[in-house]
């Protein structure tokens, strides 16, 4: 006959090895989840990672209807005003890293673009730097947003200049980081869209990585199938708004504004 029986075990064994068993099956079920949304969806890793990002950097996710879009964007923090605007092809997301270092000290709002990321996209609409631009002054009086310091990214920062050369009322500052369009900076990148070779569609991990090596001096290391692929898929549906985007040429002749020289990209 055995010598322990749950009727001679103490009572503090059996419930320590009820909860040891259960927290077992919790972590069994755990890995069984993640490693089923690495495998077969995963975007929503990658959702919870930008959720988490947020919410480290104080963000809040809002809605609002401006014109003829529907903008998502994130917002928080307090102090002097700062919109923030994504490159080509970029959502909000990609300033999260930079916001947690910033809500701190400013009030951020960071959109995504009108066809991009979450916020809506018209099939037939115009999505050249004037429109955009337009659009964006539509998003500012929505929000009725004091003045603000305006800082615009690769494309983001052609609507930038051309919002601020409109409307110098609103904008205390401008910031335009490698932004497109201006001669002086014209490289292989900018001579391959030129050529209308459009890096931005790409249906591998490797048209990627090209992409990457065009737009980084060191491109980071990404997770393959946790961010690359995710991207990848992202592009092949956005294939045909991709390559029709950058086509249509800027209007645009102000002094200041980096897409004078008549293209963006």
């Amino acid at each position: 006959m055995p010598t322990t029986t749950d009727s001679t075990t103490p009572l503090w064994k059996r419930m320590l090895l009820r909860r040891l068993k259960f927290l077992a099956w919790l972590v069994a079920l755990l890995a069984i989840v993640l490693g089923g949304s690495y495998l077969a969806v995963p975007q929503w890793l990658l959702r919870a990672e930008h959720l988490r990002e947020a919410m480290a950097a104080k963000l809040e996710t809002h809605t609002v209807q401006a014109g003829d879009t529907r903008w998502s964007y994130y917002e928080g923090g307090e102090g002097p005003t700062i919109v923030l605007l994504h490159g080509f092809s970029g959502d909000k997301e990609v300033w999260l890293p930079l916001a947690g270092l910033l809500t701190a000290h400013f009030h951020l709002v960071i959109p995504d673009l009108p066809g991009w990321g979450a916020s809506s996209r018209l099939a037939q609409g115009n999505y050249d730097i004037d429109a955009q631009a337009a659009r964006l002054d539509a998003f500012v009086q929505a929000l009725r947003l004091p003045r603000f310091t305006l800082v615009g990214h690769g494309t983001g920062a052609a609507i930038a200049a051309a919002y601020a050369a409109d409307h110098p009322e609103h904008v205390a500052g401008l910031a335009l980081l490698d932004a497109f369009g201006l001669k002086a900076r014209e490289n292989g990148f900018a001579r391959q869209l030129r050529a209308g070779d459009n890096p931005y569609l790409f249906d591998d991990r490797a048209g990627y990585a090209r992409l990457a090596a065009l737009q980084f001096e060191q491109p980071p290391d990404q997770p393959g199938r946790f961010v690359v692929d995710v991207r990848v898929k992202r592009n092949q549906r956005d294939r045909a708004f991709i390559h029709g985007a950058p086509s249509r040429p800027c209007t645009r002749r102000h002094r200041f504004c980096p897409c004078s020289s008549g293209w963006a990209a």
